[in-house]
């Protein structure tokens, strides 16, 4: 990372695109629920004295090994905003909604649920 360059720091990244709302193309999928999973497995990692090395590689599998789906049934209240984003209509829900309030990709009508 070039913020790390002046300090010397050796760093890494992990890019987590667990999403399956998206098509399941890993390059195209964003982070969404596994995210917080990496980051875990990772600081429990790095907290127990592994290497850098082991940490990314671990992170990295297990972030391949993910996959959820983002479902939003409203709008996000997203902090210094004076109101929340109405833009799913009452009996509808989006797909694949980014974590950071982003648009999903596909909107749906809600089905009755059968016993």
């Amino acid at each position: 990372s070039a913020r790390a360059d002046p300090y010397k720091l050796d760093v890494r990244m992990v890019v987590v695109a667990d999403d399956v709302a998206l098509g399941g193309e890993r390059g195209k999928a964003r982070g969404i629920a596994g995210t917080v999973l990496v980051h875990k497995i990772a600081g429990a990692l790095a907290e127990g004295g592994a290497a850098l090395d082991e940490v990314e590689r671990e992170a990295r599998k297990v972030a391949e090994g993910l996959m959820s789906i983002g479902v939003a049934l409203e709008g996000c209240m997203l902090p210094g905003s004076a109101a929340g984003q109405e833009r799913i209509p009452d009996g509808q829900y989006e797909l694949g909604l980014g974590i950071h309030g982003e648009k999903g990709v596909e909107r749906r009508a809600m089905e009755p649920v059968e016993d």
